[in-house]
This record gives structure tokens, C-alpha cells and sequence, in this order.
């Protein structure tokens, strides 16, 4: 896109952000990067410029146990509720 741009002496601006990685160090609490990371990957229904969608995750044997570790808010959520979105205390309700 860039280069046509450039043979018509266009100016151009690429928006190339949105694929920020969520890294999860060696000595980092499990239970607790899961958690973040779940809900920084769905935080603005995905339409953020900055949201964490990539994961790495170094330590040999633990892609395992994150994959198979459920979401803390998922469809066990015990508190599902509805609001708009000027209310900051509103929960996510079941995902799916």
C-alpha cells in the first residue's frame, strides 16, 4: 500500500499498532496472568489499538496448563449483568 502510494506521491499514514504481545515471564503467578491477559485480549470487544493479542509464553510445559485453564469470568460467571457503558461496575456475563 505504502510503495502505490509513494508512485502517486500520495502521503500516507499506516495505523500498524493492535498486536501488542502479553508476555508471561518465567517467575510470573500462572492463576494471575491468565486472568489479565483473558481479559486485556477481550477488554473493547477487541477493537482497541493496543490490546494484548499475542501471547508468549517461554517456559517449556506451561502452554499446556494455560490453554486448558478456564477463564475466571467465563460461563460459570455467577454474576452475569446488563448495563450500558457509562456503568464501571458492570461484569461480563457468560462468553458463550
Amino acid at each position: 500500500m505504502m510503495t502505490d502510494a509513494a508512485a502517486n506521491i500520495k502521503k500516507v499514514f499506516l495505523e500498524l499498532g493492535g498486536k501488542s504481545a502479553f508476555v508471561v515471564l518465567d517467575d510470573a503467578d500462572l492463576a494471575g496472568a491468565c486472568s489479565v491477559s483473558a481479559f486485556a485480549a477481550s477488554m473493547h470487544a477487541g477493537q482497541g489499538c493496543a490490546i494484548t493479542t499475542r501471547l508468549v509464553v517461554p517456559r517449556p510445559g506451561t502452554t499446556r496448563r494455560w490453554v486448558l485453564r478456564p477463564p475466571p469470568w467465563g460461563r460459570s460467571n455467577p454474576r452475569p449483568q446488563r448495563s450500558c457503558h457509562r456503568v464501571r461496575a458492570a461484569d461480563l456475563g457468560a462468553a458463550a
